[in-house]
């Protein structure tokens, strides 16, 4: 029977509580960890921003300075423009260049390469439509703009790099417009140069983008090529490019639940806490089992009340301390009188029942600190830390207890009274011996004809009744 009771056992309050704490803990060290990833992320993206976002502004820069020579070079001679694609040719010398056009009045006249730019010749930049706000600025603050992105005829998406051109007229020592010097840039071949793809071998991915000049929505002008989580959090920086407002957004690949390290330590961290919780249950199936043992060990079994065993071994310590603290204890052995002749003529059932009613009536009349036991079938024990003055009160109550009523059984009717054997125990050295004292006065009390309380007496060991 001990061995199915931890099988049967529901999962303990302790149990569930201990699972929690343990889960709560491992989640709180996660957190922590995730937050301190973050952080480090973070102070990580910031100066990637600002390394790339400097990266960006040199490497359009360095491209579209070639502008600035070829408007230096048409300046200082205007005949050069009949040698314009040859002039254009040593200029493009990158392959992030589409093409070099040049725009006297703002209207396109020659293109380089010609080939596949064709569209662009007549192509007036300030006439109403893409690029024209860009174009008006840098004609109004004869600084060079960046426009786009465009989709250019082939579907490319490219930037546009205008440089205004101003004469100065020998006259009148005033500068005229003459036109644009432009260049026109593959956007992606354009970034290269400032190790944006870099970004992949660190998590993290990048857009760059604009507010659109006319609908103020926003544009991108490049973002990294493999898939990224939009919404995670990110590190903006602003940037000017020849009078461009751009923007720069780093952020991660992947949101914190999306690293296998996360649900490993998750993992980790449900494992911690069931061990955790098998343990405290294991631990409480343990005691249980314990407490089962000490109870068929220390208990009987029919009555619930502690056993011989239990009483032999805590009897001791209890009367030394009553001696110490000079007070009268006494022992009480009592049994059933012809409990033989109740099993005998009504039934064993009949008989445990009675030995059971009778314990919850013993019970109601002694103190909660009484030790109260069974040694036999028949016979019990009451051991009693009490004055002299009051035992006799106290074995009277005990066995007024037992006979105030008698016991039904439908048409049966029990009469059931107890005989009492009273010992005083006079130091702990003479424990054993009282017993047996008790036990004579049992014995004389049967003797005297049952239903009564016989006290030892060391000068007359035969009996001393009541």
């Amino acid at each position: 029977m001990l061995a199915k009771g931890p099988r049967s056992q529901k999962i303990s309050k302790k149990t569930i509580a201990a699972f929690f704490i343990a889960f709560a803990l491992c989640t709180a060290v996660l957190s922590i960890s995730m937050i301190h990833r973050m952080h480090v992320e973070r102070r990580a993206m910031e100066q990637l921003v600002n390394e790339k976002s400097i990266k960006i502004s040199e490497t359009l820069s360095r491209i579209l300075y070639k502008t600035q020579t070829l408007s230096a070079l048409l300046l200082s001679d205007q005949s050069l423009i009949k040698n314009f694609d040859k002039i254009a040719a040593m200029l493009i010398d990158d392959p992030a260049i589409l093409n070099v056009l040049i725009a006297p009045g703002g209207i396109v006249t020659h293109a380089y390469p010609l080939k596949g730019n064709e569209a662009a010749l007549g192509l007036n930049f300030l006439r109403e439509g893409a690029g024209n706000r860009e174009a008006v600025l840098a004609m109004e603050t004869r600084k060079p703009v960046l426009s786009g992105p465009f989709v250019s005829p082939r579907g490319a998406s490219i930037l546009v790099g205008k440089l205004p051109v101003y004469i100065a007229n020998a006259a009148t020592g005033k500068e005229t417009f003459w036109g644009f010097v432009s260049v026109s840039l593959k956007s992606r071949q354009a970034l290269e140069g400032a190790g944006l793809n870099e970004l992949y071998f660190q998590g993290l991915a990048y857009e760059i983008w604009r507010a659109h000049p006319d609908s103020g929505k926003k544009q991108v002008i490049a973002s990294s090529l493999y898939k990224y989580n939009k919404n995670i959090h990110y590190i903006e920086k602003g940037m000017t490019i020849q009078n461009a407002e751009w923007l720069l957004k780093i952020l991660p690949v992947r949101t914190w639940y999306e690293y296998p390290d996360t649900w490993l330590f998750a993992f980790l961290g449900l494992g911690i806490s069931l061990l955790v919780a098998a343990v405290v249950q294991s631990n409480g199936n343990l005691q249980i089992l314990q407490s089962k043992f000490e109870n068929v060990l220390y208990t009987d079994q029919l009555t619930s009340i502690y056993n011989r065993r239990y009483f032999m071994e805590s009897a001791v310590s209890i009367v030394e301390r009553a001696i110490r603290s000079s007070s009268d204890i006494f022992i009480i052995v009592f049994d059933i009188d012809r409990f033989k002749k109740i099993n005998d003529e009504h039934g064993r059932f009949i008989g445990d029942d009675v030995a059971k009613r009778i314990v919850l009536r013993v019970k109601e009349a002694i103190r909660s600190y009484d030790l109260f036991a069974r040694l036999d079938c028949k016979a019990f024990v009451v051991l009693a830390d009490i004055s002299e003055s009051f035992i006799k009160n106290f074995a009277e109550r005990l066995m007024t207890s037992i006979s105030k009523e008698p016991f039904n059984y439908g048409n049966i009717q029990l009469s059931i009274t107890a005989s009492f054997g009273v010992a005083k125990i006079p130091s702990a050295d003479t424990f054993l011996k009282s017993i047996e004292c008790a036990y004579k006065a049992l014995y004389a009390a049967k003797e005297e004809g049952r239903n009564t309380i016989v006290f030892y007496k060391q000068d007359t060991p035969n009996s001393s009744s009541i």
